[in-house]
């Protein structure tokens, strides 16, 4: 292989909503100096959800990710969770539905 060929590094599985924003800050710092150009942000609720759409927005080379864990399943109506990841999911910088379970 070529020594001068370079990949993109992508974190497909962040919850970035987790850190102050002090701490995120330097996660973000440090993920870019090991050379990952983008991020996915996954929500794991309506609410982290909405928080990931607002960190994409904020932060350059950072994407999201909307769902509901199966965890957090139990905690949403399941009329309004539809209605509301069906929202979220028209948002700009979502790129995929994430954290469905399929490892259940």
């Amino acid at each position: 292989m070529d020594d001068e060929r370079r990949f993109n590094l992508i974190d497909v599985h962040v919850h970035l909503e987790q850190f102050s924003d002090v701490e995120r800050a330097g996660v973000l710092e440090r993920a870019r100096d090991a050379g990952v150009r983008w991020i996915l942000t996954s929500g794991m609720d309506v609410e982290t959800s909405r928080r990931a759409i607002q960190l994409a927005d904020r932060h350059d080379g950072v994407f999201a990710s909307v769902g509901m864990h199966p965890w957090n399943a139990v905690d949403e109506g399941h009329s309004h969770y539809q209605e509301s990841i069906e929202a979220l999911a028209k948002e700009q910088r979502i790129v995929g539905i994430g954290e469905v379970g399929l490892d259940f």
